[in-house]
């Protein structure tokens, strides 16, 4: 339920819609329990406290990956009649109705909460899947920058690094989005949860394949195609990296200064790591280059254009 429809709702909290929902019927329970024979009762009991688990249980999910409100807005009619399903059974049984309507009344109510149940447990699971999707797709974009990395860091260190910087950059973003997503409120919640779903799904498009035809370009000598691999890669991060900055600037209206700010702290963080981590291999690779004589290096580049030349015309696209 929208935060306007919960204003109007007297009492309600729309950080609380299952406690109160359930204290709703509860309420209305108790006139029943008064006038129903206790095993009929208990029937009408256990379904709502199904109902209420289902709730409590959605709720958590909420907690976790962020709010939906539709889904309580969309279950309010559900629950006045539920109420109004109570209320007939308990006039029907106060009213002495015969057996056969008063079986009907509460057939009737137990069916309203059980439609409930299942309404909260499939939603549920449909937003856990969707939740699901986004991590499965992270694990294999941590996985295929692995194989990436054994595919072409014996020829590109640089480059890899650059690469490799920026995915790291990445999955700290997506992290610090979806802390933020768990704190948010509302449309700000959905909004970066989106933008969060569809900026990992595109990159996992983009990396899936990538360490399969990097590797098939080294073999083949083909190295300006690894390039352009590696290249592209580091694009889509760059990217998806770009998005969401702006997404969490307009959910949140952070400021031009404030989103520069932020920007530099992780590009300086991240640097120090890469250093730490990727220093060696830099250094190796740079002392060799530096070494290298003027001729030497155009010696060099002469002989690689001359094998990529050769490969191209064998290369399959990569």
């Amino acid at each position: 339920m929208s935060d306007e429809n919960f204003s109007n709702y007297e009492g309600f909290e729309p950080s609380r819609e299952d406690e109160q929902y359930y204290s709703e019927m509860m309420a209305s329970l108790d006139e029943a329990r008064e006038v129903m024979p206790e095993q009929e009762y208990q029937r009408i009991d256990s379904s709502t406290q199904e109902l209420h688990q289902s709730m409590r249980d959605f709720k958590a999910a909420e907690k976790e990956i962020g709010s939906l409100p539709e889904v309580w807005q969309e279950y309010h009619p559900q629950h006045e009649e539920i109420k109004t399903s109570i209320k007939e059974m308990t006039d029907d049984y106060r009213e002495n109705q015969p057996e056969e309507i008063r079986q009907e009344s509460t057939e009737r109510t137990v069916n309203s909460l059980e439609e409930a149940t299942h309404y909260f447990q499939q939603e549920r699971e449909q937003y856990l899947a969707r939740e699901a999707k986004l991590e499965a797709e992270l694990e294999e974009i941590r996985e295929q920058m692995g194989e990436l990395q054994k595919s072409v860091q014996s020829y590109s260190p640089e480059k890899l690094a650059e690469c490799i910087a920026v995915s790291t950059q990445f999955l700290q973003q997506v992290d610090t989005m979806r802390k933020m997503v768990r704190k948010g409120q509302g449309e700000q919640q959905r909004g970066m949860h989106k933008a969060i779903a569809n900026s990992v799904s595109k990159v996992y498009m983009s990396v899936k394949e990538a360490p399969a035809r990097a590797k098939k370009a080294v073999k083949l000598q083909v190295y300006k195609a690894a390039d352009k691999v590696v290249h592209r890669v580091a694009g889509a991060f760059d990217r998806a990296i770009d998005y969401m900055e702006r997404k969490k600037q307009e959910f949140l209206n952070l400021s031009p200064l404030e989103l520069e700010r932020q920007m530099k702290a992780i590009q300086a963080e991240e640097q120090k790591r890469l250093e730490k981590e990727l220093g060696p291999e830099l250094a190796e690779a740079r002392a060799k280059q530096a070494a290298m004589t003027p001729k030497e290096k155009l010696q060099t580049r002469q002989q690689e254009a001359k094998q990529q030349g050769l490969k191209l015309e064998k290369a399959i696209a990569v």
